[in-house]
């Protein structure tokens, strides 16, 4: 692991310091503070990736480097500044050198807070967690796990369905179905965390009983790859990563690392087929349902141009395919511009962050889309396309950054001890804490939206680990008994 460990810290480095050369050219403010910002994201991006790090500091090091740094740096190096073409909106940011530094300072204190944090952590839980792994298994397939296998696949078949078919659940839709709210929700659940839950509770369980479930692990792939689709998403890859990085982590055979980079590069495959086929089916979606709404008889000149826009961006029919694919993959790197916009807000207070903590659902665009004045969706329709601010953007609304500071260590704080108590709760499934770290992450990276509403992903979360911890307890009584 040492080997691999220098040879990925070889490979960050070769990408990472010609990349800040030639942004440090292209930079408008002054060079101290972009420099300051780079050498601070390095050391980021390097503690929370190393030997000692847990998967929360992993996913949120990815993550916060691709949404802040990275992007910022590859936009004002290879597309002069174009942050209209791949951005989410910048609200009223000036673009004045003072302003871009103010920007870098909010990304170099939420750097050094969540730092910080993970340092505390790892002073509290000194000594890493025993996930008692097994080095001896067989890649035999048991009748038990094809069995669990070809149920999870039609389970989830079905579920993918019910949800296409009645629109439970899909990126950019706003549409109400007739189903029970009961049912609805619980497919929601199931779209979006329980299924994958269920199928790495059995690839760990399968794995303790010294199984290597090569086909589980396969038929989680295909499933998730399903689920996108139903969902009309595009972040297939971020759970299954997940997945595969918590396998790896703690492999040991070279025989099943190699066999986890094929499961990689497999998933890889069918993200970008998903990144294609979700666009197709969100634009034929879309356009159902302006028709039903009968929009292009009332649509007027703005809303003319926004629906436009907004079809550009759901139909890859408009550019070239690598135009496309280009323009997807760089906009998903979210973060930045979101803290521009936020810099660029001259009302920046507490009087905002709380408006911004009260956003009440039901409205047509998000509190960040109002605040920016930038809206994607055309209005009175059923599509729904919104931006987010992210935790660090969200966090600035105050204006301060000590409270940026202080706030974002503390939220890091809770949720790394949430991983370790998920480890606890679960006797070690540490694929279970590296997905549920990821979730969390991911949201952190997304966050703004409805803030208060946060609680419904803790308590499904917490859902599945109480399901998880009743069943325990079954299974050692059920033991005691059978010993007597």
């Amino acid at each position: 692991m040492i080997n691999l460990r220098r040879i990925f810290l070889l490979v960050f480095f070769l990408l990472s310091i010609p990349l800040a050369i030639i942004s440090l050219e292209n930079y408008i403010g002054s060079s101290i503070y972009y420099i300051l910002f780079s050498v601070v994201t390095f050391a980021f991006f390097i503690y929370l990736t190393n030997e000692k790090s847990s998967f929360l500091d992993n996913f949120l090091a990815i993550f916060f480097f691709l949404g802040y740094w990275f992007s910022f740096s590859i936009k004002i190096s290879f597309y002069n500044s174009n942050f209209v073409k791949f951005s989410d909106g910048f609200g009223f940011f000036d673009f004045s050198s003072d302003s871009f530094d103010e920007a870098l300072l909010v990304c170099i204190t939420s750097y050094t807070a969540i730092i910080v944090a993970s340092k505390i952590t790892r002073l509290i839980f000194k000594k890493a967690p025993n996930f008692k792994l097994n080095t001896n298994l067989t890649n035999k397939i048991s009748k038990k796990e094809f069995n669990i296998s070809l149920i999870l696949l039609l389970f989830s078949i079905f579920i993918a369905f019910i949800n296409f078919k009645f629109h439970i659940y899909q990126r950019g839709i706003n549409f109400d179905s007739n189903l029970n709210f009961f049912i609805a929700n619980l497919i929601k659940w199931l779209i979006l965390l329980g299924i994958m839950f269920f199928f790495v509770h059995f690839i760990y369980f399968f794995i303790q009983k010294k199984f290597y479930p090569n086909l589980l692990i396969f038929i989680s792939i295909v499933a998730k790859f399903i689920l996108s689709l139903s969902m009309l998403s595009r972040a297939m890859i971020f759970d299954l990563s997940s997945i595969f990085w918590a396998l790896f982590k703690f492999e040991n055979k070279k025989m099943n690392m190699i066999k986890i980079l094929v499961f990689f590069l497999i998933s890889l495959f069918l993200f970008f087929l998903t990144i294609n086929m979700t666009s197709k089916l969100r634009h034929n979606v879309n356009q159902k349902f302006l028709l039903l709404e009968n929009f292009q008889e009332t649509r007027s000149s703005n809303t003319e141009t926004v629906h436009e826009s907004y079809e550009r961006i759901t139909n890859p029919e408009k550019k070239k395919l690598l135009d496309f694919y280009e323009r997807v993959l760089i906009s998903r790197l979210h973060g930045f511009e979101a803290v521009m916009a936020v810099v660029g807000e001259k009302d920046k207070g507490w009087a905002l962050l709380k408006n911004a903590l009260t956003e009440k659902p039901g409205k047509r665009f998000s509190f960040f889309d109002t605040l920016k004045k930038d809206y994607r969706a055309p209005q009175n329709s059923s599509l729904k396309s919104i931006t987010l601010p992210g935790i660090i953007a969200f966090l600035y609304y105050s204006g301060s950054l000590s409270f940026l500071f202080f706030s974002l260590l503390i939220v890091v704080l809770i949720f790394s001890l949430f991983e370790k108590i998920v480890i606890k709760i679960t006797n070690g499934n540490y694929l279970l804490a590296s997905l549920i770290s990821q979730i969390i992450a991911y949201r952190l990276w997304h966050f703004g939206y409805l803030p208060l509403a946060s609680y419904k992903l803790i308590l499904s979360i917490l859902l599945f680990l109480a399901l998880v911890l009743l069943f325990n307890k079954k299974k050692k009584l059920l033991n005691f008994f059978i010993s007597k």
